[in-house]
């Protein structure tokens, strides 16, 4: 009964893993001239970079980060909640234990 649980849950977590590479968050600086886009798993795949912020390279930088940063909190948000769900759909129902994933 364990073992096909646990199987369950690596198989949905492998699925999952396999969604989040097809599934992007979306992150825009506070001045809007730096936009990063990252994955479910939390890989940055394309950063833009409007040519006005190299006017400034301290707010560049700080921009940047800051950009970056929130990118990988939104996937990391994203993919947690999806894991949620991963767990919830291949758990058995136990009675008194339906509260304890989410």
């Amino acid at each position: 009964m364990f073992g096909d649980i646990k199987n369950k849950i690596h198989q949905g977590k492998e699925e999952l893993a396999k969604r989040m590479n097809d599934t992007y968050v979306r992150s825009l600086s506070p001045s809007q001239q730096i936009e990063v886009i990252a994955n479910g798993n939390r890989q940055i795949i394309d950063i833009r970079i409007d040519q006005e912020i190299y006017d400034d390279k301290e707010q560049f930088e700080d921009e940047l980060v800051i950009t970056l940063n929130k990118a990988l909190e939104k996937a990391d948000l994203m993919q947690q909640e999806e894991l949620k769900m991963v767990m919830k759909e291949n758990m058995p129902n136990i009675p008194g234990l339906d509260g304890l994933m989410g």
